[in-house]
């Protein structure tokens, strides 16, 4: 897989200047805390926006200041994962569950269904919020037998 990043984009405390391209293979984003590794992912991802530059993935342009193109992070079929258990932020707690359920192929017959999918949600929060618990945990222990630091 094919991605080339070219991107600037300024910070509180110093601008992200980041360049480079690479053919095939697997890469890793080293440096010390707050250089920007983690901000170099988001934007890939599309979850940040950077002021300026390109970026492409397999010559699919994702990111292009000068042709005003910026690719929705649900349409870059990107992943991340991140660093604390969170939603997206820009988005409210139903259109996060809805980006999950659109993830899964999930469609609606219509809004009735839709709406019973909700009344069902809410009933059982206290299941989900079981589920989620126990599914955090096992990705803890899973992520510390693989690697004791993901970045920042």
């Amino acid at each position: 897989m094919a991605i080339s990043v070219h991107i600037k984009k300024r910070l509180k405390d110093f601008e992200l200047n980041v360049a480079f391209e690479m053919e095939s293979g697997c890469m890793g984003l080293l440096g010390a805390s707050g250089c920007g590794k983690s901000m170099t992912l988001k934007c890939i991802a599309g979850i940040e926006t950077p002021d300026s530059g390109r970026i492409t993935l397999d010559g699919w342009v994702l990111y292009d200041s000068e042709k005003k193109i910026n690719v929705s992070p649900q349409k870059r079929k990107v992943g991340y994962l991140f660093q604390q258990y969170a939603l997206f932020p820009h988005m409210t707690v139903w259109q996060n569950v809805e980006a999950g359920l659109s993830g899964a192929r999930k469609k609606f017959a219509s809004q009735k269904e839709k709406n019973e999918c909700k009344d069902n949600l809410y009933s059982k929060t206290d299941d989900i919020r079981y589920i989620i618990l126990y599914k955090l945990n096992k990705l803890v222990h899973f992520l510390r037998s693989l690697i004791c630091c993901l970045s920042g």
